[in-house]
């Protein structure tokens, strides 16, 4: 399975499992990065994009470059300049 994850400055992200999924996101104890999905006014999106149904997402900060999502380390990818 393939996991994505864009933290803007502005507090909004992306996150992508299977299907994408787009909200706000916070640090909490400098431990957790929350992210928040934002509510879908378009009740025909999931069938576009297709469904997520958790609303929350709780992620472990392990250091500056990886953070863990269930069982799953995602580690930071380099911007092209």
């Amino acid at each position: 399975m393939y996991y994505t994850l864009k933290l803007n400055s502005d507090s909004t992200c992306e996150f992508t499992i299977r299907f994408g999924c787009i909200g706000k996101w916070k640090i909490v104890d400098n431990k957790f990065i929350i992210l928040t999905r934002d509510k879908d006014d378009n009740p025909y999106a999931f069938l576009q994009m297709g469904y997520i149904s958790e609303k929350e997402f709780k992620f472990k900060i392990i250091n500056k470059n990886k953070i863990k999502y269930e069982n799953v380390i995602l580690k930071q990818k380099k911007q092209k300049r």
